[in-house]
């Protein structure tokens, strides 16, 4: 394969679909005429970015710079990241290991989506939940808390629902990605004094 060197940098001559480019390990690439050319590109519609003749960035850096292509093979984003085409970051795989790959990345992103405060059915900040965890760690009730948070319930079918969020909160069972540091901790003793002191003022 033909190699130049151009301003301390290595690029690789390489064809993919008929289209010519120098690619550099990182995917940059230069004009295979003018050499100093640093070649543009942009994004097709499915987020991949591409050079001329909607090629993707991806398959010049793979073809030049990483081993292991087979007949049928697909480039796989090791770290899901469509735009890092760093040659590290790419491996020639199945289509079915690239299919899974992709399966797991919309559904970590699908999990991330729904945690927490991202959640379409949350009605609790964060800052609520660990004020509320550090209350029931301090010595205090759930149905103090309740008391507290809701002095509007009046019926006894309304606090039985309420009362196992509040349960399921404080046993971590809910809102599981929130982690009690010491520091976190530290700040959940500062809330809840200024908490406290909020009540006395209204007392």
């Amino acid at each position: 394969m033909e190699t130049i060197i151009v301003d301390g940098k290595e690029y690789r001559k390489v064809t993919v679909r008929r289209r010519t480019k120098y690619i550099a390990r990182d995917g940059s690439a230069i004009n295979p005429i003018r050499r100093k050319q640093e070649s543009t590109w942009f994004l097709n519609e499915d987020g991949y970015p591409c050079y001329g003749g909607s090629v993707p960035i991806h398959l010049y850096v793979a073809h030049a710079w990483v081993d292991g292509y087979f007949v049928g093979a697909e480039v796989n984003h090791k770290d899901f990241n469509k735009m890092n085409n760093n040659a590290d970051n790419l491996e020639w795989v199945t289509h079915t290991e690239n299919v899974k790959y992709s399966v797991k990345e919309n559904s970590e992103v699908w999990n991330k989506s729904k945690q927490g405060i991202h959640n379409g059915r949350a009605t609790f900040t964060e800052d609520h939940v660990k004020l509320i965890r550090c209350l029931y760690d301090a010595g205090m009730s759930i149905a103090s808390i309740l008391k507290i948070d809701h002095p509007e319930l009046k019926t006894a079918k309304q606090y039985k629902s309420l009362h196992s969020t509040y349960l399921n909160i404080c046993k971590r069972k809910t809102w599981k990605h929130l982690e009690d540091t010491l520091n976190e901790y530290a700040n959940q003793l500062r809330r809840l004094l200024k908490y406290k002191e909020s009540l006395s003022n209204c007392a």
